[in-house]
């Protein structure tokens, strides 16, 4: 991974003139940027992050579909974010992802009314199953910005 790389992704700690930062947030256009050159930022790509997911669960005999099914309990087929968050927490299921790899996952599963979708989240993990991705493109936008705030100071 570049150095550069290591920077923008969520929970990095670097020192930067003396002070210890660790970036919390990266914004929309930031994101797509990365996205965009999966070789150099995995992490922000979400076909990257759920081979890595769909590996895993089939790994480790994770039941993607029993977890959903146990937390949606109007058996509507979504579940609010925060919901989602707790249940892959309890269930152990991003333990091995960056906090950026679980964003990203999170992140190509929430619909615009803030609820993950499983069927999304099916189909994202069968098209890395059985299918090459197709060639990515570059989001070019005059402003990339990384959040970070200050650690400690030395």
């Amino acid at each position: 991974m570049a150095a550069g790389a290591a920077v923008m992704e969520l929970g990095s700690r670097f020192v930067l003139n003396g002070y210890e930062w660790e970036t919390i947030g990266v914004d929309q256009s930031t994101q797509t940027l990365c996205a965009g050159m999966p070789e150099r930022f995995p992490g922000f790509d979400p076909r990257t992050v759920y081979a890595k997911l769909l590996a895993l669960s089939m790994t480790d005999g994770i039941d993607v579909a029993a977890m959903f099914a146990r937390y949606d309990v109007d058996n509507v087929g979504c579940i609010p974010v925060p919901l989602f968050s707790a249940a892959v927490e309890a269930e152990g299921i991003f333990a091995t992802l960056s906090p950026q790899e679980a964003q990203t996952a999170i992140r190509h599963i929430t619909g615009a009314d803030g609820s993950v979708y499983y069927l999304d989240m099916a189909d994202l993990m069968a098209q890395v199953s059985c299918a090459t991705p197709p060639p990515h493109t570059l989001f070019r936008s005059p402003l990339h910005y990384t959040y970070a705030h200050t650690i400690h100071m030395n």
